[in-house]
C-alpha cells in the first residue's frame, strides 16, 4: 500500500513537473507545435527491481518523442496539449553484486492538456482552469538465471476548474 502511495505522489509530481516545462504561450504564437526527439539516449541510475525493494544500477538505451500544442478553441479557451513516448532497452545489475542480471524492454507513454493556462515569463505554467494526464509505463525483463520480471503502470489524473481531483493508479506487477 506505502507503494502505491508513492507512486500516485511520483505521478502527481510527474504532472506538476511537465505542466511546468511546456514552453510560454508567446514563444508559440508563430509557431503552434513543437517536435521534440532523440535517438539512442543512455541513461543510468539506481531504483528498485519491479514487484521488489531490491536496489539495481540501471542503464537504458532509448528513443523518444515530445510534442507540445498550444491552440484555440472557436469559444476561446486556449488548450496547451502534450505527449511524450519514450521505447528502449535497458540492463539492469543488482547494487549489492548478488543477484541475477536482467535485460529487457521498456515503454513510457503520457499525454495531457491544460485548459487556459497561465505562464510565467520564464514559460512556466503557473495555474489552469482544469487539467488531465494519463500515463502508463511498462517493462519487460529476463534474469541471467532464466527468471522474468514484468510491470504495467496505467495512472490517470484530471483537476477540474474548482480544484477537484479524480484519479486511479493501477499497478501490475510480476517478478
Amino acid at each position: 500500500m506505502v507503494r502505491t502511495h508513492v507512486r500516485r505522489s511520483l505521478l502527481v509530481a510527474l504532472v506538476a513537473a511537465i505542466l511546468t516545462a511546456l514552453p510560454a504561450a508567446s514563444a508559440l504564437a508563430a509557431n503552434p507545435g513543437t517536435t521534440s526527439t532523440f535517438h539512442n539516449q543512455v541513461d543510468t541510475f539506481v531504483d528498485v527491481l519491479p514487484c521488489t525493494d531490491i536496489p539495481y544500477r540501471i542503464t537504458t538505451v532509448s528513443n523518444g518523442v515530445e510534442h507540445f500544442q498550444l491552440r484555440t478553441l472557436p469559444d476561446g479557451t486556449v488548450v496547451a496539449e502534450f505527449t511524450f513516448t519514450q521505447t528502449g532497452t535497458f540492463t539492469a545489475v543488482p547494487v549489492s553484486g548478488v543477484g541475477p542480471t536482467y535485460t529487457g524492454t521498456f515503454t513510457v507513454w503520457d499525454g495531457g492538456m491544460a485548459f487556459n493556462p497561465v505562464f510565467s515569463d520564464e514559460g512556466e505554467v503557473l495555474s489552469a482552469d482544469k487539467w488531465v494526464d494519463t500515463f502508463t509505463f511498462t517493462v519487460r525483463g529476463t534474469g541471467s538465471d532464466g527468471s522474468s520480471l514484468f510491470e504495467h503502470t496505467t495512472a490517470h489524473i484530471n483537476v477540474n476548474p474548482l480544484g477537484a481531483t479524480n484519479e486511479f493508479f493501477k499497478d501490475s506487477c510480476a517478478a
